[in-house]
């Protein structure tokens, strides 16, 4: 008698516990839906939004030891702008601050050099007093990355393809000259403009001085140069072109030039020199373009503006 009346407490608590439960569901019958439907924005790291003059909106990406905002500036024309902060840092490591402001002050040189080319202009790199937090700001451009065209398979005439590069080739003649490889060219550190037409070159986080040029590694492996995966290679401004050279081939082939599971695997292919034809129907001097642009022997490639020349050419002919 004692073991029922136990149980039919407890099946009178459980009774209770989901009359509950329905109560609280009719009470907030949208609150589900409402949480569901309801998109998340990423949460800023430390207690204050605001970086130097420049308040954080959303986190748009990472890069390496850095975040990056879509950030509002506090001061002045209140633009929207691109804030790259070094935020997986101690603010007391003062060897990788500087380090990492290092990219703003390369743009800068550049910015300076040719403020018509289509480089992304830096506003301003610093430490931010408040927080020690180092950071670059930077225009916000108004496009998505070649990548993003390409994962999505997004449709591009032949004309648009070529003024992209075009673009490219014209930020690396200015980088050139200055003797900074930018030793990361791919399609993710190209914006295209809303307009499909015009593109600028971003990303400048691993770019080096041509005389300090010794490297292993560096760069995308699907787009990198062979030197740039040969230990003790030599970088120089050709592994730029090589670099585009193999944007190009994509852009037109639609497939990478070399393609394989593994990185060490790619570097191989491309230390080998031996390039898949282009079989898509484009002008045989533009075949030949590419080729040249992704000669093994660094000498045998084009300077950027030679690649600019042939482009420009193809481009009226398109």
């Amino acid at each position: 008698m004692a073991l029922d009346n136990r149980l039919i407490i407890i099946i009178a608590i459980i009774v209770l516990s989901i009359v509950i439960i329905i109560l609280k569901m009719q009470l907030n019958p949208n609150k589900k839906k409402k949480n569901k439907g309801k998109k998340k924005i990423p949460a800023f790291k430390g207690e204050n939004p605001v970086i130097g003059n420049y308040k954080k909106v959303v986190q748009i990406g990472t890069g390496g030891m850095s975040t990056i905002y879509l950030a509002k500036a506090t001061h002045g024309n209140k633009k929207d702008v691109v804030l790259k902060v070094l935020e997986n840092v101690k603010p007391e490591n003062k060897q990788a601050g500087e380090k990492f402001l290092e990219e703003g002050k390369i743009i800068k040189r550049i910015n300076e050099k040719d403020s018509s080319a289509p480089v992304v202009k830096v506003i301003e790199s610093n430490q931010d007093k408040p927080t020690g937090l180092y950071f670059i700001a930077m225009e916000y451009l108004d496009g998505v990355s070649l990548k993003n065209i390409l994962d999505r398979k997004s449709e591009l005439s032949l004309k648009e393809k070529l003024g992209i590069v075009n673009d490219v080739a014209w930020a690396l003649k200015i980088c050139h000259g200055l003797r900074i490889c930018h030793c990361d060219i791919a399609p993710g550190n190209i914006i295209v403009h809303q307009n499909k037409k015009n593109a600028t070159l971003i990303d400048f986080s691993i770019a080096i001085n041509e005389s300090n040029a010794k490297a292993y590694g560096l760069g995308n492996p699907y787009y990198m140069s062979p030197e740039q995966g040969k230990r003790g290679g030599v970088i120089t401004v050709k592994s730029d072109i090589y670099s585009l050279g193999a944007v190009l081939f994509h852009l037109v082939e639609g497939i990478f030039p070399h393609k394989a599971g593994k990185c060490n695997t790619i570097m191989e292919m491309q230390k080998s020199g031996s390039i898949p034809p282009v079989t898509k129907p484009v002008p045989t001097e533009l075949k030949e373009i590419i080729k040249k642009m992704l000669s093994l022997d660094p000498g045998e490639r084009p300077n950027a503006q030679a690649v600019i020349d042939s482009l420009t050419g193809f481009i009226k002919k398109v």
